[in-house]
């Protein structure tokens, strides 16, 4: 296990530490010569996050509430090797193994037995039903659709209410050579206002690689390919329910990244509800939903390492705050031992230097990390919307869709999120949500 995580910390080598570092030399005399003091001042411009100083400030109060609830993950795992007789001081290299005995042991859900109640057709029927419920749509197939492959399925979207046409979907659930790879929401076309006063109808697909069925028998799914469908439908409604006139202002083109992802987040929720897993659930065999002892196990098994996980996002994203709010000489490796030291858990492994892997820094992400922690408080805040109101009342539903969806961009992310909720942000539903009290 040691050799295996030195190994891993070492990916990208010396060369790509000198990489980063040159970058970061890079990034900060653009942003001079862009007229901001430093690279994090100029990609948070124009970011729901604002400045810096903003970022610091949530990413440390994130990072001081969930360490002690780390120490206590970590101390269980070492409580676990010393019962199996290994006496050895417990190391970072120790933590996914005892981590995975603990998940065996002392949870022992069967991924196995759950993927039998989340048959395909089951599933998705039961996505579409829950979605066109909440926000007031009808989905109606077309067939044959108009598609670029066998098997994509398409989908036109109606106004329940008024039965004005929105927009059309496609889903694209299958494998096939040369495909994408991953599970991802696509705008085909954006809707916008023309010229001539109409409105141009948005288009979008859904793209995913799912196991085929074989012949006689319904493919299964995960809980997780559950929820990121769930996730990715959201991202769907995000972008043919917008009606904002510009395409500037679209719901995927101008709304800020550090919330773009908050409505999706917060949808899935619905996934980890137990009314809402017995709907989307149904066994192949008997077309039972899921137990409520199963169901118990797996949201217990959820929050089993949110610790350890949250304080290394915060960790992450503190990084790259501060490489990028640092000047143009920057010692890469020295700043992320001594954060990792502060923030996490554990130390950095000696002789490593991770940074030189952290695809994001070089990826689109760089002083932008922080967005997916940022959004993710934003959205079990909005969550408790509809844990008061009802996870599936229409009108609720309509709040949620007049105020977050159709804006899209016009107003700031910041607005609408407080709109909808009333008030401003709490940090209060995310602790909760990981069992932490206030």
């Amino acid at each position: 296990r040691k050799r295996f995580s030195v190994a891993y910390g070492k990916r990208g080598g010396l060369k790509n530490v000198a990489l980063l570092e040159h970058a970061v030399a890079v990034r900060d005399r653009l942003a001079h010569v862009l007229g901001f003091k430093t690279w994090a001042d100029y990609q948070l411009s124009n970011k729901m996050a604002q400045t810096p100083a903003n970022v610091d400030s949530f990413l440390a109060e994130i990072d001081t509430k969930l360490l002690p609830k780390a120490r206590r993950e970590v101390a269980q795992l070492a409580a676990l090797k010393h019962a199996q007789g290994d006496r050895a001081p417990f190391a970072s290299w120790d933590y996914a193994y005892y981590e995975n005995q603990l998940r065996k042991t002392a949870y022992a859900v069967d991924e196995q037995q759950i993927r039998q109640y989340f048959p395909i057709d089951h599933v998705v029927s039961s996505v579409l039903d829950i979605y066109q419920r909440l926000l007031g749509v009808t989905f109606a197939e077309i067939s044959p659709a108009d598609a670029w492959a066998p098997g994509v399925r398409e989908f036109s979207i109606a106004d329940t209410a008024t039965g004005k046409a929105i927009g059309w979907f496609y889903l694209d659930l299958f494998p096939r050579p040369g495909k994408y790879d991953h599970f991802a929401n696509f705008p085909l076309r954006i809707g916008r206002l023309l010229p001539d006063g109409t409105f141009q109808k948005p288009v979008a697909a859904i793209v995913g690689n799912w196991p085929e069925p074989q012949p006689g028998k319904q493919a299964l799914l995960s809980h997780d390919d559950v929820i990121t469908f769930f996730h990715e439908f959201g991202h769907l409604m995000h972008a043919t329910l917008c009606t904002a006139p510009y395409e500037t202002t679209n719901s995927m083109v101008g709304v800020e990244q550090d919330f773009i992802e908050a409505p999706s987040q917060m949808l899935e929720n619905w996934m980890w509800q137990p009314t809402i897993l017995k709907e989307v659930s149904a066994n192949v065999d008997t077309g039972k939903p899921l137990p409520d002892a199963l169901i118990a196990k797996m949201v217990a098994l959820k929050h089993v390492d949110d610790g350890v996980s949250w304080t290394t996002q915060a960790f992450y994203a503190t990084y790259d705050m501060t490489i990028h709010s640092s000047g143009a000489t920057i010692a890469a490796t020295g700043i992320w031992s001594r954060l990792k030291r502060k923030l996490t858990v554990f130390p950095s492994v000696p002789g490593t230097y991770p940074e030189a892997g952290f695809g994001h820094l070089m990826g689109g992400y760089d002083a932008g990390y922080y967005g997916y922690l940022w959004s993710k408080v934003y959205a079990q805040d909005m969550f408790t919307v509809f844990q008061h109101g009802g996870l599936e009342n229409p009108a609720v539903g309509a709040r949620y869709r007049e105020t977050i969806l159709e804006p899209g961009a016009i107003y700031p992310a910041q607005q609408l999120a407080e709109k909808f909720l009333g008030r401003p942000l709490s940090y209060d539903a995310f602790y909760r949500d990981l069992g932490i009290s206030k």
